[in-house]
């Protein structure tokens, strides 16, 4: 600063000493040559140029030390501000500023633009949104009658201008300054747009084991197809008659295997669980191969007591029974299950030939003619019907029964005796 005095004064001391001595050189000399006079107009110049340049130096140097100390005053306050909302107490009064905010207007820009406009500077603002609402607080500014948009409210609380703002609930609030300042008025944009959702990834879901009911006779079987997720097995009391299946499975695994012994055993527990045809059948068909001929009717016996109206049961007991020449027992066994063995021509050609040995001669033709409408085609049937229609003197009946038997293929071990017969019937007819 000393310098800039120093250089002034020089400049001062000079401007007077020129004009001195010029005024000197008008009076004293009256002909002054043309040069001299030309160098005092150049010094006389270049002193008013050096007056301005140092009129510029000292006024720059004066402000840039007393203009920066207002706005570091104002910057601290607006610190102490910030502070004060941040921790909800009210604003702390520090050092004035130049000038009071006032909120001055509301205008809409689209819309989801609002400008609010304030005269003076803004210290501070704070932004609160809780659903369907934002909060927006300007520190220290006042209300001047402004007005707002409708379902807005503005209040002033503890020197702060607050600003209720009605949003939606699927929008967020942002406040953006855009930092002009124009005749001292700071423009504000509340922005309200869509949230930004993040979905967040599902959670994979754990597989958990699948509890799954099953029977104790699936439990057995040991071919279940392996399942992809662990299975709870939950056995369930068998009933009687699928513990007498297991059983049965069970002893056909050892006939294949050629346990009979085991097979035997099996099959026994399997009539002891619940008595079925297949597996008397089967039973007495093992003790038939051990030789076991009378344990063998014996089971079967017991099944036709058990199942009086099966016709395996039955079949099988009197073949076994007219083997021993037991017919009339074969024939009560066979008698027995005759009325559901309509659709069993064999069950009915046994049962007829039983007749016939038994000379009832009418149950026997009975059952020949029924065995032969469902299959015509047994030469045999045909043979053993023309003995019983010849029996029985109807000796017309029984000669075509006898044609026809040969007409079917009669076999020719019995065709001199079928052809014996038809020669002794035509000639009585003749």
């Amino acid at each position: 600063m000393s310098l800039i005095n120093e250089m002034l004064k020089d400049l001062e001391d000079r401007k007077v000493k020129s004009a001195y001595d010029q005024k000197e050189i008008l009076t004293g000399v009256q002909a002054s040559n043309t040069s001299k006079g030309v160098i005092l107009r150049a010094w006389v110049l270049v002193g008013f140029a050096l007056v301005i340049v140092s009129a510029l130096i000292f006024y720059a140097v004066n402000y840039l030390r007393v203009a920066p100390q207002p706005l570091a005053e104002e910057q601290a306050l607006v610190k102490s501000n910030q502070a004060a909302v941040g921790s909800a107490q009210p604003v702390q009064q520090g050092n004035p500023i130049p000038r009071q905010p006032v909120l001055t207007g509301v205008t809409k820009q689209g819309n989801d633009v609002f400008l609010i406009e304030l005269s003076g500077r803004a210290v501070s603002t704070n932004l609160q949104q809780t659903p369907g609402k934002a909060t927006l607080s300007i520190i220290g500014a006042a209300v001047d009658n402004l007005e707002i948009p409708q379902g807005w409210t503005v209040v002033n609380q503890d020197g702060n201008a607050v600003l209720s703002i009605p949003v939606s609930k699927k929008h967020q609030v942002s406040l953006s300054d855009g930092g002009s300042l124009d005749n001292q008025v700071i423009r504000l944009n509340l922005i309200a747009r869509p949230q930004v959702v993040v979905k967040k990834k599902p959670k994979p879901v754990k597989q958990t084991p699948v509890a799954k009911v099953m029977s104790a006779e699936q439990a057995v079987d040991e071919t279940l197809p392996a399942q992809s997720l662990p299975v709870i097995k939950k056995v369930v009391p068998l009933t009687a008659r699928q513990k007498s299946e297991a059983a049965y499975r069970k002893a056909n695994k050892a006939l294949q295997s050629g346990d009979l012994a085991a097979a035997k055993l099996a099959l026994r527990e399997s009539i002891g669980f619940k008595p079925q045809a297949k597996a008397y059948v089967a039973l007495a068909g093992v003790h038939l191969k051990l030789g076991e001929d009378a344990s063998a009717r014996q089971v079967l016996k017991q099944g036709q007591k058990a199942l009086p109206e099966d016709v395996d049961i039955a079949q099988l007991y009197s073949r076994l029974l007219m083997d021993v020449q037991q017919y009339d027992a074969a024939f009560v066994a066979m008698k027995s299950a005759i009325s559901a063995a309509d659709g069993r021509s064999d069950y009915l050609v046994q049962y007829a030939a039983i007749a016939q040995k038994l000379n009832r001669n009418n149950d026997a033709i009975d059952a020949y003619v029924k065995a032969l409408t469902i299959n015509p085609n047994q030469p045999n049937a045909w043979m053993g019907l023309g003995m019983n229609l010849e029996a029985s003197d109807k000796d017309s009946e029984a000669l075509q029964a006898y044609y026809t038997a040969l007409a079917k293929g009669l076999n020719d071990s019995l065709q001199p005796y079928v052809m014996q017969r038809i020669q002794i019937l035509e000639g009585e007819g003749s």
